[in-house]
């Protein structure tokens, strides 16, 4: 048990120190929702193409982190303090995707032809990050004390748009 406290803790402060990069370099995920979305809203398609990819690329280690420790997660209760840190980052990461996708969708006439190519391959990403998180979401609150199911709402609805 000790060694796989040990391997937890090692694999989050990894996370941590690539978030805390992500952090310095776009200061986007420590700003209120309201704030987020006025900056992706005056981005060009290029930088919410690449901010898009970036977040991606965090969310992806921590559906990898809660899938490769499930076992571990459902035996012991003391990692529900460290699916707490990791559903918080998940949600704040998602919605700067949302909002990606969504500014990307009021772009989409002004576009050329390889911008939008472009943005229609992070869309059909888009659909397989919110059907894996989504996944991701679920199992993690059969295992949380206090599970947030308002987040699964936001999911289905999600899903309904994509």
């Amino acid at each position: 048990m000790a060694k796989k406290h040990w391997e937890l803790s090692k694999n989050y402060s990894t996370y941590i120190r690539y978030l805390a990069s992500f952090i310095a370099y776009y200061k986007l995920i420590s700003q209120p929702p309201e704030n987020q979305y006025i900056a992706i809203k005056n981005a060009s398609i290029e930088t919410l193409i690449q901010l898009y990819d970036i977040t991606k690329e965090l969310i992806e280690p921590i559906n990898k982190q809660f899938k490769s420790n499930e076992q571990f997660c459902s035996t012991y209760r003391i990692y529900t303090n460290f699916l707490r840190l990791l559903y918080v980052d998940l949600m704040r990461l998602y919605r700067i995707c949302y909002f990606c996708i969504i500014e990307g969708y009021s772009k989409l006439q002004s576009l050329d032809l390889n911008q939008t190519k472009s943005f229609y391959s992070i869309y059909k990403s888009f659909v397989n990050v919110t059907e894996e998180t989504k996944r991701c979401i679920e199992e993690m609150c059969k295992y949380m004390v206090e599970p947030l199911p308002a987040t699964l709402n936001y999911f289905k609805v999600i899903s309904c748009i994509v």
